[in-house]
């Protein structure tokens, strides 16, 4: 294919060029990332790097993918370990090596109900800064 630059049209036609050469390069690269094998990541890993020994589910990911939000009944996500098994909601960021537990009690401990439960994902801002989330916790806000 000619390279766009190098034809010598005028007016619009220049532009008819060039827009061929971009839609050529966007049709094209789907094509180029088929080359490379997709990259799979464990999130719902403990603080020692192994699976998490309980469910995670539901997860939301952030617009540029860094940031994943999800739910999960493991008790080893956290250090200390959690001591009941129910839903709680975490975060973590793609190159963290701990999740972050979102459902957390005012006295800094895990919520006392579940969480985002019934495998409804939480909603997640394009930055990754916030994350909504349901919980029949009534320890997670003051009244």
């Amino acid at each position: 294919m000619k390279d766009a630059r190098a034809v010598t049209v005028r007016g619009d036609q220049r532009l008819a060029a060039v827009g061929l050469a971009v839609c050529a390069l966007l049709i094209t690269a789907p094509c180029a990332a088929q080359l490379h094998p997709p990259v799979i990541k464990l999130l719902s890993q403990n603080t020692h790097g192994f699976a998490a020994e309980g469910r995670s589910e539901a997860p939301a990911v952030n617009l540029n993918g860094l940031v994943t939000a999800y739910s999960s009944n493991a008790l080893d996500l956290v250090s200390p370990p959690l001591r009941n098994a129910i839903s709680q909601m975490y975060a973590r960021e793609l190159e963290s090596t701990t999740s972050e537990l979102l459902s957390q009690g005012m006295n800094g401990g895990a919520g006392n109900q579940p969480s985002q439960s019934g495998g409804f994902a939480p909603g997640i801002s394009a930055d990754g800064r916030f994350v909504t989330f349901s919980s029949s916790a009534s320890n997670l806000v003051s009244e």
